[in-house]
């Protein structure tokens, strides 16, 4: 923290006007993704008032960034292929105010309205850094988070964000079984019967998601949508071939061991 404050106080004083655009956005991106670093350490170095209070100066300030700027083709990648450039201001403070919003640090007001603000971000890899963390506000927001994770899977463009989403719902699940299944069905009904880049891969996530609900969790729904997926073997074969897989250490559950 004493080698990054230094620098936020610099751009903090200046306009980027004094100095080059792209040399004051990477600085602030530099200082943002150095910060993130710190914010998820061990929860005892972020539970200090004094390191907290320091990082969320540092991620507000970085939140309003121009970096990383919207590109269309950049949108289209990330449909089947999440990566980024950086060092990114936005992508930093996204990531690190969810480090700081973990279960044991509830959020302030501010935090929360960036948090949301971060989650719209019309920057793909930014809104990623919230949604795949969407989890950890389980407790103190949960309502938001069962709303942005619904939000996400019927509106979100780039399907790595809506895998991204399906993944904090199965962190979840345990709360609200009934609604979880119904999340994820709302990924196979959106995706139905579509081709397109990473379409395929969202599909298995949710579906894996209510496999995993029958098997660990137990649920009528989740029951009856496994007795739909054997019923329809041809069609469901390259997700039944992945569940044999995942849920093998389940398939050998029982008396008779020696069986195949």
């Amino acid at each position: 923290m004493d080698l990054i404050d230094p620098l936020v106080d610099c751009l903090l004083s200046l306009s980027q006007r004094q100095i080059d655009e792209t040399l004051y956005d990477h600085a602030t991106g530099v200082a943002a993704e150095a910060a993130h670093r710190v914010a998820i350490t061990h929860y005892d170095v972020i539970e200090q008032t004094d390191v907290r209070d320091r990082l969320k100066t540092i991620f507000l300030f970085a939140k309003g960034s121009t970096s990383s700027s919207f590109s269309q083709e950049h949108e289209d990648r990330f449909r089947d292929h999440a990566s980024w450039g950086g060092p990114s201001a936005r992508n930093g403070a996204a990531g690190g105010l969810m480090a700081l919003a973990r279960p044991q640090n509830p959020l302030g007001s501010d935090v929360q309205a960036a948090v949301r603000e971060l989650a719209r971000d019309p920057v793909c890899d930014v809104r990623l850094q919230v949604v795949q963390n969407l989890y950890v506000l389980r407790d103190s927001d949960p309502e938001w988070v069962w709303a942005e994770i619904e939000h996400v899977v019927e509106h979100e463009y780039t399907r790595q964000v809506v895998d991204s989403a399906i993944q904090s719902l199965a962190q979840i699940a345990y709360l609200d079984i009934p609604r979880a299944i119904r999340i994820a069905k709302l990924v196979l009904d959106r995706y139905k019967g579509l081709q397109g880049p990473g379409i395929g891969q969202v599909c298995q996530s949710a579906a894996s998601h209510i496999m995993d609900i029958y098997f660990v969790l137990s649920d009528p729904e989740a029951d009856e949508f496994y007795a739909e997926q054997l019923a329809d073997s041809s069609a469901r074969a390259e997700n039944l071939h992945v569940w044999v897989a995942r849920y093998s250490d389940k398939l050998t559950i029982g008396d008779d061991t020696g069986s195949e």
